[in-house]
């Protein structure tokens, strides 16, 4: 029996040293488990499905002190065209003090472009920007692709050009170009 209690003792310790671990990681097989699609079913259908989401939703529900939880349950009720529920769902992650700023914000986009609002994903991503100049390379490249899904290629161009020239990668001078291509190829089809 000292064998057995020395077993409890150590699983006990491990409860209260890593139960936070513990718990992430049976959620996380959870949601896994629900991600996959029954026998006869396609993934994709599967995973675009409304079932889907309610799923997540149920399980965030019932783990609301996890952000991470709650923004991805919302992201999935956007992408099956749930947004005022998904925005509802993301009202504790948006009024968090443990999110900072600048988490919100591309929590919030990615809930629009999930939702296929792309000039409002990037528009939230480029107001922050416009206020917080340090976060530029980091969320104007996101802004752009998001232009560039709604078909506003100058937006995606004042995106990219709003990061300071000393902070373009050659990703983003790649990306001006291609903007500055596909808009010379617009303008030759008129």
């Amino acid at each position: 029996f000292a064998t057995l209690e020395t077993q409890v003792e150590a699983l006990k310790t491990r409860l209260e040293t890593q139960g936070d671990k513990l718990l992430d990681t049976v959620l996380e097989l959870e949601v896994l488990q629900v991600l996959i699609p029954p026998p006869g079913t396609s993934a994709e259908e599967h995973l675009q499905s409304a079932s889907v989401a309610e799923e997540i939703v149920a399980i965030a529900s019932a783990n609301p002190e996890i952000l991470s939880l709650q923004s991805y349950a919302a992201k999935r009720l956007a992408e099956v065209g749930k947004l005022d529920e998904a925005k509802k769902l993301l009202e504790p992650v948006l009024s968090s003090e443990t999110v900072s700023d600048l988490e919100k914000c591309r929590t919030e986009a990615s809930l629009f472009a999930a939702g296929g609002q792309y000039p409002d994903a990037s528009g939230k991503l480029l107001d922050f920007v416009t206020q917080n100049q340090e976060s530029a390379r980091q969320l104007c490249p996101i802004a752009a692709q998001y232009s560039i899904r709604a078909g506003q290629l100058d937006e995606a161009e004042r995106a990219l050009l709003m990061i300071p020239e000393t902070q373009r990668t050659p990703a983003t001078v790649h990306s001006l170009y291609q903007i500055a291509e596909s808009k010379d190829d617009d303008q030759g089809k008129r």
